[in-house]
């Protein structure tokens, strides 16, 4: 309930509504340090949270008679892909998700360059790949009958790899991941079941995260895995190899050797500072991102354990006060989690 007010003791929760509230909390807290508000727009998607999960969707409306194009940039902090309509894996559900949609007969666009009504053409695309990319596979769904509401889960497998390239419209080559987390939802329905997580260690070997028991499993038995939720981590751009230094003039016997000396050395030095440089900075950013990973994955893991909660729903009534300081350490709880992670 420090995450969020509307987690109640011994009820089900669901893993994605846990993740975005976590995510969210910290992301204003953050806001909150810095005297940012989320309405301030661009300065409010700086912050750590969002540097690390966040990410832009481009949505283009194309006008199919004069070719004139509007384009909106959305922040997002995960994605959610459908999985029904023959999706067997995480690519054919990217693929749905950016797949171009057409608009016509009584759905036309009201085009800019036209001045009128139009048949067009829309399209949702990955603009910015975000380091850290959670994507949610949307396995409820809601089904209505004449005198009730059913929520039915999607049991079919949903292929995932180990390594995504992720298609990108900013970027002329797909962006590369690898697999770092995986929630699993075991039971019918958002009411009822249990979370569990496989996380991958710095160090390759992959471990099963069962309330709080912690075991290793092979790499084969986490791909065969119902996947809920899946935590992919962008992986660190290759650095440049410094350029070799041009080849030095033979020194006169009468000249004085302290100039070509001078020549030659110190730009090679720089090169070797400035690559090893960048192999610390690419380094540095890596490890972040995978221990926030890390962290998200075990605390998504952690939604349903609200049913052993012995907190009773007489907080409410402590004041504002105790409420704001609460959710203050909160915030600092989470952030010693990352640290500790990295």
């Amino acid at each position: 309930r420090r995450v969020g007010k509307q987690f109640k003791p011994f009820r089900q929760e669901d893993a994605h509504e846990y993740l975005r509230q976590l995510l969210d909390t910290m992301h204003e807290e953050v806001l909150k340090a810095n005297r940012l508000k989320i309405s301030d727009g661009k300065p409010a998607e700086t912050s750590f949270i969002s540097r690390v999960f966040g990410g832009y969707l481009c949505n283009t409306l194309k006008c199919s008679q004069c070719g004139y194009a509007s384009k909106t940039y959305n922040h997002f902090l995960d994605l959610s892909l459908e999985i029904q309509k023959g999706v067997q894996s995480l690519q054919d559900a990217i693929q749905q998700f950016t797949k171009p949609e057409q608009l016509s007969h009584g759905n036309e666009w009201n085009c800019d360059g036209c001045k009128r009504k139009v048949k067009a053409t829309k399209q949702m695309t990955i603009s910015e790949a975000p380091p850290v990319l959670a994507v949610q596979l949307k396995r409820f769904a809601m089904s209505f009958g004449l005198s009730f509401m059913a929520n039915n889960k999607i049991t079919k497998h949903i292929q995932f790899p180990l390594q995504l390239a992720l298609p990108c419209s900013k970027s002329k080559n797909p962006v590369p991941y690898d697999l770092t987390g995986v929630v699993v939802h075991h039971g019918s329905t958002t009411h009822s079941g249990h979370y569990i997580a496989y996380v991958k260690a710095p160090n390759g070997i992959w471990y099963e995260m069962n309330d709080s028991n912690v075991a290793q499993v092979s790499v084969s038995r986490v791909l065969q895995a119902q996947a809920y939720l899946l935590f992919y981590s962008q992986k660190p751009k290759p650095v440049a190899a410094p350029a070799a230094a041009p080849a030095a003039a033979a020194p006169s016997v009468t000249a004085v050797s302290s100039v070509s000396t001078k020549g030659t050395t110190e730009p090679e030095e720089k090169g070797v500072k400035v690559a090893f440089t960048a192999d610390v900075v690419a380094a540095s950013e890596a490890s972040k991102a995978a221990a926030v990973a890390k962290a998200t994955v075990k605390a998504a893991a952690l939604a349903d354990d609200n049913d052993s909660s012995d907190e009773s729903d007489d907080d409410s009534d402590d004041g504002d006060d105790s409420e704001d300081e609460s959710d203050m350490d909160t915030a600092s709880e989470l952030d010693s989690d990352i640290e500790d992670d990295m």
